[in-house]
């Protein structure tokens, strides 16, 4: 009867951090298996390394230093695996050659990470978290099927190893999620924890959020404008409903969220976009959990607005020339 670990999903069932399918790769010796690991731990050292400039870009200085902590985690399993490969007889094998192999679920995860318009620490690590548990998932698969003990034994190391990164990932993860939900508290504009059962409920709680947004991002134009940023703020009062042709007013100074006290247009931008990814959080939410087709419905058109709102944000945040971070 084939082995399967605990914590491997049965098959017809899929979870968040798990794999859609049982793996068609077979491994069928020690050469292949050390592939299949160096080209896992490259591939997160490259992804790592994008979520460390990304967040670093986005002023999120804590996150990402964690990821590039987990970039120089990784490399030194890379060297571990290097070693094993030269005990093995194996020293050129090549991660590249290996990619192919891997669970399509692996990358497709890395993929909704890269690019996001809704990339904040919560979200980035999440999505680390679910990528090193399928990792282990798939080393589960691999000791389950293989045939020779030592193939079994190295890959429930590996998967062991795996269990760790993610253990430590869900640290962070939920250090960031209590460092967010704080910041919206100080900024007045969390985000009810009852999801809208009514299409009244809905549009109160969407106008109340929508108003203290347009008057932080009403303050943040005056910010702009201070910095010589005209563009950016521009922008800002366009969100805010003011139109470019407003005089400058104090109307967003109300906002009290630290991160809108920030001396840099990047700086500025990315507390910007904090208060719609909240939005954007409760819509996400009233789209699959509200019992009303009508909020359901009503969620989906709002979510489209705010992410359109956002990635004109990060448009901003990608065209700031280099004296402006």
């Amino acid at each position: 009867m084939t082995r399967r670990p605990v914590g491997v999903t049965q098959p017809g069932q899929v979870r968040r951090g798990s794999l859609a399918a049982h793996p068609t790769t077979r491994i069928s010796n020690m050469e292949e298996l050390i592939g299949i690991a160096m080209a896992i731990e490259t591939e997160a050292v490259t992804r790592y390394r994008q979520l460390a400039e990304a967040m670093r870009r986005r002023g999120d200085a804590d996150t990402a230093r964690a990821f590039e902590d987990m970039v120089a985690e990784e490399e030194g399993h890379i060297g571990a695996v290097r070693h094993l490969a030269d005990i093995a007889g194996c020293p050129d094998v090549r991660p590249g050659d290996y990619v192919w192999r891997l669970p399509e679920e692996l990358n497709a995860s890395w993929e909704t990470v890269s690019g996001s318009a809704l990339l904040t620490a919560y979200r980035a690590l999440s999505i680390a978290v679910d990528n090193e548990q399928r990792a282990f998932s798939f080393y589960a698969f691999i000791a389950a099927e293989a045939d020779d003990p030592r193939l079994v034994a190295r890959a429930e190391v590996l998967a062991r190893e795996e269990l760790g990164h993610a253990a430590l990932l869900r640290r962070w993860r939920r250090a960031a999620y209590r460092k967010e939900r704080e910041a919206g508290r100080k900024a007045g504009m969390r985000a009810s924890e009852a999801i809208p059962e009514t299409m009244p409920e809905f549009e109160q709680a969407l106008a109340g959020m929508e108003a203290a947004i347009s008057a932080c991002h009403a303050g943040l134009a005056v910010r702009m404008e201070r910095l010589n940023a005209p563009d950016a703020a521009a922008a800002l009062r366009q969100l805010a409903g003011q139109g470019e042709a407003s005089p400058a007013t104090e109307l967003g100074d109300a906002c009290q969220h630290p991160d809108c006290e920030a001396d840099t247009p990047l700086a500025l931008l990315i507390a910007a976009q904090r208060p719609l990814e909240e939005l954007a959080d409760l819509l996400e939410r009233a789209m699959v959990e509200s019992p009303d087709e009508a909020v359901r419905a009503a969620a989906v058109g709002r979510l489209e607005d705010t992410v359109a709102k956002i990635a004109l944000l990060g448009r901003l945040v990608d065209s700031l020339p280099p004296d402006a971070l």
